[in-house]
């Protein structure tokens, strides 16, 4: 079963198979959040493609060129471009990033596309990604936005690196590159409810971290403060 699957995601990513045939269900809706009307699809998976879907089993009209911002369930920030995937972290020299330079996997929770036509942008950023050319980052999300701000892309209006507030400046206000081009992007829920669930449950996970975050330094800090 396992060989057929994979025989059958080779010729779909050859274009030899039409995407219908990979078994998901899409629904589009639209929700009011965020001060903002926002459209977003709903995807589910036959169970037999669960964890094994790329970008262009997703987008019918997916360009290689494209930019992938994923959100996990969870709050985990991830990015694929090509055929790579960064996951970001705390990046120091003991923690080193992680980079897939062979695969653009895509994992179930929110994932962003972000339409792009701009051969060399897509190539400075593999370019990046291949040499790890880019700051350091404290979290996933501010790692995303080093790696996109490194290669002059902008998100608008975001005013700190927390998953949800970087999901929601990247769906309300957008992206912005050099020369002050927005690009358009498409939002999917993919095996992960609905937008609000999604980000409740992100949220919750965030605010637990932050607070052991802070507990945590306060622990380091005592022995100078008390």
């Amino acid at each position: 079963m396992q060989s057929y699957i994979k025989f059958l995601l080779l010729l779909l990513s050859l274009g030899l198979l039409p995407s219908g045939l990979f078994g998901k269900d899409c629904e589009l809706f639209y929700e009011k959040i965020w001060g903002a009307i926002v459209p977003y699809k709903k995807v589910s998976l036959d169970t037999n493609w669960k964890g094994k879907f790329k970008p262009q089993h997703l987008f019918d009209d997916y360009n290689p060129l494209d930019i992938i911002v994923g959100f996990k369930k969870g709050g985990h920030t991830y990015f694929v471009i090509g055929d790579q995937r960064y996951d970001g972290g705390m990046t120091t020299v003991l923690h080193p990033v992680r980079i897939n330079h062979n695969s653009n996997l895509l994992s179930s929770g929110a994932v962003l596309r972000i339409k792009n036509a701009d051969k060399k942008l897509a190539d400075d950023i593999g370019e990046s990604l291949a040499k790890m050319n880019f700051g350091l980052s404290m979290t996933c999300s501010s790692g995303v936005c080093s790696m996109l701000r490194s290669n002059g892309v902008q998100v608008v209006g975001l005013t700190n690196f927390i998953p949800s507030r970087l999901l929601r400046s990247l769906v309300v206000n957008g992206i912005e590159v050099q020369g002050g081009t927005n690009l358009k992007t498409e939002l999917l829920i993919v095996e992960d409810g609905d937008l609000r669930s999604h980000l409740r449950y992100s949220q919750l996970i965030e605010s637990l971290l932050i607070g052991l975050t802070g507990i945590k330094i306060l622990g380091f800090l005592r022995p100078f403060l008390f």
